[in-house]
């Protein structure tokens, strides 16, 4: 019956279920709004929790960001969390 319920593309496009999975032990930064009504702040925490064996994660919550819209509506705090993670993350070590 969970096929019928839920289509192939959903059941496939579960990260939870393959977040202990990852390779390389990758940095990953989540940025969640504390206003998203779709991907709240505790899908981000359990995100990050599935993952914290399998990668670096560094997780933000945005007061008064809504879904996709934290850099359109909060430009500043969006940038003062991504320029420096992505300076880390591609950055050689000396």
């Amino acid at each position: 019956t969970s096929k019928i319920i839920w289509p192939r593309i959903e059941r496939d496009l579960r990260p939870i279920e393959d977040a202990s999975q990852l390779l390389g032990q990758p940095n990953i930064m989540l940025i969640y709004g504390d206003n998203d009504i779709y991907t709240p702040p505790s899908h981000g925490e359990k995100l990050s929790q599935a993952m914290k064996n399998s990668a670096n994660v560094e997780m933000h919550v945005i007061s008064g960001g809504k879904h996709t819209y934290i850099y359109r509506d909060q430009p500043d705090e969006y940038i003062k969390y991504v320029l420096p993670f992505l300076k880390k993350s591609f950055t050689k070590p000396s």
